[in-house]
């Protein structure tokens, strides 16, 4: 029999096997995988395969969002695939038998232009990276608690990607005709201007952080899953220059109004919901 791999080997392995469905992609993504230390195991016939579909389809990935996201489910190799659609600015999940579980998920945030309208720089702010992150956690603990009935501890990692071949296990792949990668920033807006304002004039084509975590502390959304976003984040986001993000603290305390405009809502009014707001 194979001899079945570490939890930081399944991590690169399910990781790639996404980046390479997605290799065409030339813009901002945020990938987050998680993989039980101990694998469970998700039947998938037809009868679950109805079943499975169902709940992902009603699935609200966004916290605080109120709305359904996903609108295709499909069977994989000893997986199950789920998109928003065929977009090339649309989420993609891969959801392993064992519990392992990935999604990319296209980093909202500003293009700046030449005069030749070419894309010259990609900036996002904190809270744009930062949310997606805090979204996708529970997402995947979800799916190796409940479908595939993994449970304790478990291996997170997150990558920041400017572009999919920026990602490092595309360094082999040699395309003559594909565009040059665009650098990318993570900038706070100024609220005086309207205009980044940079931490660090570096950019970086991509960014990794992980942790260890507990599924349930995940899956339940409590505290426990703002840990474990801060741990990540704050790791990810020191490759742009912050020592933390300044959104969730290392104890699990909430900063929603520090999260972008398009965010901080959502943020708020999940948080609110769960008991997770701090009183004022």
């Amino acid at each position: 029999m194979p001899r079945p791999l570490s939890a930081s080997s399944a991590l690169a392995d399910i990781e790639e096997d996404l980046v390479d469905a997605l290799a065409a992609r030339t813009t901002p993504h945020l990938i987050v995988t998680v993989v039980p230390e101990q694998p469970g195991d998700m039947v998938i016939d037809s009868e679950r395969f109805t079943r499975y579909q169902q709940e992902l389809l009603g699935t609200q990935l966004f916290l605080g969002q109120r709305v359904s996201n996903f609108g295709r489910v499909s069977v994989g190799p000893r997986r199950l695939i789920v998109s928003e659609g065929a977009g090339r600015y649309s989420a993609r999940a891969e959801l392993h038998r064992d519990g392992s579980a990935t999604i990319a998920l296209p980093l909202s945030g500003r293009i700046h232009v030449d005069d030749y309208e070419e894309a010259q720089l990609h900036t996002a702010e904190p809270g744009d990276v930062v949310y997606p992150l805090l979204c996708a956690l529970p997402f995947l603990a979800a799916h190796a608690r409940d479908r595939a009935a993994a449970s304790g501890l478990a291996q997170a990692s997150v990558t920041l990607v400017a572009d999919m071949a920026a990602h490092p296990s595309q360094d082999r792949v040699v395309e003559f005709d594909r565009p040059g990668i665009v650098p990318f920033r993570v900038d706070r807006i100024d609220p005086a201007t309207g205009r980044p304002r940079p931490l660090t004039p570096e950019s970086y084509p991509h960014a990794t952080a992980a942790a260890g975590v507990l599924l349930d502390n995940l899956a339940d959304q409590g505290r426990g899953l703002l840990q474990a976003t801060a741990a990540l984040a704050d790791e990810l986001l020191q490759a742009y220059g912050y020592p933390e993000t300044g959104l969730i603290t290392r104890t699990g305390e909430l900063n929603p109004a520090g999260f972008s405009e398009r965010t901080r809502g959502a943020v708020a009014q999940w948080a609110e919901q769960r008991g997770l707001l701090e009183p004022q």
